[in-house]
């Protein structure tokens, strides 16, 4: 058997990935996947930078909430 005929062409494999017409669906859900985790990787920027000024406070009782 000629080695050119084990292959599969080129176009069955390209119909084996094939989306389905998903494709515009699953675009849209990794674009809000990555919204998402940009905006928890913020928020949980600011909240530890406020509880690290909490923490470095000359206040007792700032430092007592950072500790909790």
């Amino acid at each position: 058997m000629p080695v050119s005929a084990a292959r599969a062409p080129l176009d069955d494999t390209l119909t084996m990935i094939d989306l389905h017409g998903f494709g515009a669906q699953l675009a849209a859900g990794t674009a809000l996947t990555v919204e998402l985790a940009l905006a928890s990787a913020a928020f949980g920027l600011l909240v530890g930078l406020g509880m690290a000024a909490l923490k470095l406070s000359k206040s007792r009782g700032a430092r007592i909430i950072a500790d909790t």
